[in-house]
Parts: structure tokens; C-alpha cells; sequence
């Protein structure tokens, strides 16, 4: 019964091996795509793509001078007026501060972050600060201390080889989805009179948060090149009715349905996910991340989705243990792992040139102008003063300037604004001659327009004189 499907397989392997031995090199070029087809990319493969400051390193004599004369960058981490976990936690009077300061420099050629707060991030933008309310102390951080991380190469995984899609292996940071929040009405929105959701991706603050701080310090210009514009389902993970609007972004956390998603290498059947679980870098921890302490599940963090979750205060998330859930937007602990899409994940630019080198120092050229809105006699209109570097072309500032009202102009001497057609004041402008003449006014004006135009040019001289 099995005995012709045998034969034929021990035909085709006959063939193939008489194939083999007997084709000149240059007829197995096919074979050869073969196998370098399957040498590509498989999900769960990992590359590394930009870099991030990740790993705490010891404070030395050689660190602190650099970083001494390094700019220090306000976080503008938000802090509230709530003294305990309470209703007062989403009473709108959240605010960003400067506790929390960081500066990035160079020593010895390797790039690194120093980190500094003189108050406790808490673990709700809506509390006060205080160490029973943050993660940091837990985590071995403590106020008025320096700490340095070293900017390493970010590692992520394969989600999907064909699309390019990819996902931080790591948890990277920590942050709030939504920074401000305001109950009113059984509902929850994004600031007192807002009409947005608190739980709205397209607007939250996470997703700033993903396209501009995180982008702008992980790339180089040629990696961000590389980097595809992904329009994203915003979905709720329910019908709970707080679905978000489609947005396109460079970056974004995954959706609940991604994270549920077989082939992409998660498990939709187990509770607890072994291929969900994440661990934070030291800076993540440094940054107020929680940090599971239960035996089993030792030193896993939770991390944020983009997916808004069964209310309007709160969004998706995995949970240390593997587990799909929901939590409140402004909580400050939840870890954060970007996705993007790479348009070639054998890109030359996966790793950057600038990582272990001094920075490129830039030459300011000539100021240029641009969106430029001409004023009027009676508006005023606006433009923007921008330098770039005349080596590589990036943008080294923007002033926008608002230019003055240019006022009443006769170019033609018709006695008429040339923009509004307005009778020019301080009397009428001859056509002639370009003068104003007062006295009788208009009326005089025409005689001496008649004058001229019956005897001649000397003639309405004269007359004027």
C-alpha cells in the first residue's frame, strides 16, 4: 500500500543526488538561492538597529569631567497634587517639573547618559513625590545622585521577516501612555474640557513620546530613512466603544491583536506567555520601571500596547508574567518596547557610525527663509529663519518671525493703495508728478490732471509752483 510513495521518494532523492555530481558549478546557482533563501531572517531572529542608553556603569574621575561640562535636558516628567493612590489621581492638576534632569556626552569616544532627580518620580503622574510612591528606590536609584548609562546598540526581534517588522527584545524605558488625565462625568479625558478620551492612542502622550524623543536620540539620519511610515488599526482590544482613530507613524507599540498573534511567535492560548515576557535595561529600572519580585517570575516588568483598553482611563498592556491586561494611562511604571517597520532588514546602516566616536561638529551656513508670508497694509505676515549646516545639510535652528505691517504704498501714484485700493491719507498724489497736494483736495487734483492733459507738462508746473 506505502510501497509506490516509497519508491518515488527514493527516485526523487536518486535524481537529485545524479544532479548533484553531475551539473557543472555554474548550473546550481539555483540551489545556491535556495539555500541563501534560507539563511534569511526567521522570526524570532534578532538584529540590532540604533542605540539607546541601556547599561549602568560606575561613576569614574574620567566620567564626571565630561560629563561636567555636558548640557543638562529637563525630562519634563509630570508630577500631581494627590498625596496617596485616590480619585485625586486623575483630578486634572498634573504638571511637568524639572526634577529630573539628564545630559548626553562623549568620554574616551563612547557615548553615554548621565542621569540625575532631586525628587522621586511617582509612580502616577497624578501623585506627589515621595519614595512609597515611586519604583526608583526599589530599583537602587536614590535623589541628588549622578548615574551614567552607556549608550549601546538596541537589539530587537523579528516579528514578521517578509514586512520588516520588528519589536525591542528589551524594555528600553518607562513611561506614562497618557500624562495628564481628568475624570468628570463617569468618564475620563485627557485634560479638564477636553473632549479626548484619556485612552486615546492618536493623541496620547506615548505616542509623541515614540516619534520624537525616542526616534530622534535612537537614529541617524540614514537609519531613520530606513524606518517605513506604518499606518496603524488603533482599535480597542474590546467593544468597549473607545477605539482610537487609524493613525501613520515611524513608531508604535504593538496592538493587543499583535501580541496575540501566533506568527508572530506569541502564544494566544496560554494564560501565561513565556514569549511575552520582558526584562527592562538598567536605565528602564532607573527610570521608575516595576519590576516583578515574585519568585517565578523574577525581574520581568509589565509593558505598554498601543490598544485602548474597557474604559477610558486605561490602555492595554502584558503584564511581567505573560499575560495580556489593562491599567490606568498615566501610570509612570510601564515599560516601554517600540515597533517599527524596516523597509531592509539587511540594511549597512543597522548599526550606527556615531556610537564610539566624537560627534559630527557642525558649520553653521547662511540664514535662509522659508514659508514666508508677505505682510499687507493692514496684516501682518510671518516667516522662518533657518540655518542647517553647510557640511551635512541637518537643521541647526528655526526662528519664526513675524514680519510688520508693511502699511499704505503708492508705487503708481494713483492716490490709491496698491494692496486695498484705500484713498491714501495726508492728501491726493498727483499722477503726474508724484506729489501731494493739500488746499482744495481732490477737487484741486483734477483741475491739475485737466490742466495738464489740455496744455502740457511745463504748463502744470507752472501752475503748481
Amino acid at each position: 500500500m506505502y510501497l509506490k510513495p516509497i519508491k518515488r521518494t527514493i527516485g526523487i532523492c536518486l535524481a537529485l543526488l545524479l544532479l548533484l555530481t553531475a551539473a557543472p558549478l555554474g548550473g546550481l546557482a539555483g540551489l545556491d538561492l535556495f539555500f541563501q533563501a534560507e539563511a534569511a531572517y526567521r522570526v524570532g531572529d534578532t538584529i540590532q538597529y540604533g542605540n539607546y542608553p541601556q547599561t549602568k556603569v560606575e561613576e569614574t574621575d574620567a566620567l564626571r569631567n565630561a560629563a561636567s561640562g555636558a548640557t543638562w535636558m529637563s525630562y519634563n516628567y509630570y508630577i500631581g497634587t494627590a498625596a496617596e493612590f485616590g480619585n485625586d489621581v486623575w483630578n486634572g492638576q498634573m504638571a511637568p517639573s524639572d526634577y529630573m534632569q539628564f545630559a548626553d556626552f562623549f568620554c574616551d569616544d563612547v557615548k553615554y547618559r548621565a542621569v540625575k532627580f532631586s525628587a522621586y518620580r511617582p509612580n502616577y503622574t497624578g501623585l506627589t513625590s515621595c519614595a512609597d510612591n515611586s519604583r526608583q528606590d526599589e530599583n537602587g536609584y536614590s535623589t541628588d545622585t549622578t548615574y551614567y548609562f552607556k549608550y549601546e546598540p538596541l537589539t530587537w526581534r523579528v516579528l514578521d521577516p517578509k514586512t520588516g517588522y520588528i519589536m525591542c527584545e528589551s524594555i528600553i524605558d518607562s513611561q506614562a501612555y497618557q500624562n495628564t488625565i481628568y475624570y468628570s462625568g463617569g468618564k475620563y479625558y485627557q485634560a479638564n474640557g477636553s473632549s479626548v478620551y484619556a485612552s486615546d492612542y492618536a493623541a496620547s502622550s506615548i505616542r509623541e513620546w515614540l516619534n520624537k524623543d525616542f526616534y530622534e536620540t535612537a537614529f541617524t539620519t540614514p537609519q531613520k530613512a530606513n524606518i517605513e511610515t506604518t499606518t496603524l488599526d488603533n482599535s480597542a482590544k474590546s467593544s468597549s466603544g473607545f477605539s482610537s482613530e487609524s493613525t501613520s507613524d515611524k513608531i508604535f507599540l504593538l496592538s493587543w491583536s499583535d501580541a496575540a498573534n501566533r506568527p508572530y511567535g506569541f502564544n494566544p492560548s496560554s494564560i501565561f506567555d513565556s514569549a511575552k515576557r520582558a526584562k527592562g535595561t538598567d536605565y528602564a529600572k532607573c527610570q521608575g520601571l516595576y519590576v516583578e519580585t515574585e519568585q517565578d517570575f523574577s525581574g520581568f516588568s509589565w509593558w505598554w500596547l498601543r490598544s485602548p483598553g474597557i474604559n477610558s482611563k486605561s490602555a492595554s498592556c502584558v503584564g511581567a508574567k505573560g499575560h495580556t491586561g489593562d491599567t490606568s494611562v498615566n501610570d509612570t511604571r510601564g515599560g516601554i518596547r517600540p515597533a517599527c517597520i524596516l523597509t531592509n532588514l539587511e540594511s549597512d546602516v543597522l548599526l550606527s557610525d556615531d556610537l564610539y566616536s566624537e560627534p559630527h561638529v557642525h558649520t553653521p551656513g547662511q540664514a535662509v527663509v522659508e514659508n514666508e508670508v508677505a505682510a499687507t497694509c493692514s496684516t501682518t505676515g510671518s516667516c522662518d529663519e533657518v540655518v542647517y549646516c553647510s557640511d551635512c545639510g541637518e537643521e541647526l535652528s528655526r526662528e519664526h518671525k513675524e514680519l510688520p505691517i508693511a502699511g499704505h504704498t503708492d508705487e503708481d501714484n494713483d492716490g490709491l493703495c496698491d494692496f486695498c485700493e484705500k484713498q491714501m491719507t495726508g492728501g491726493n498724489h498727483c499722477k503726474y508728478c508724484g506729489q501731494i497736494h493739500t488746499g482744495f483736495g481732490g477737487f484741486f487734483t483734477k483741475i491739475i490732471h485737466w490742466f495738464k492733459a489740455l496744455f502740457g507738462q511745463r504748463a502744470h508746473d507752472e501752475m503748481i509752483g
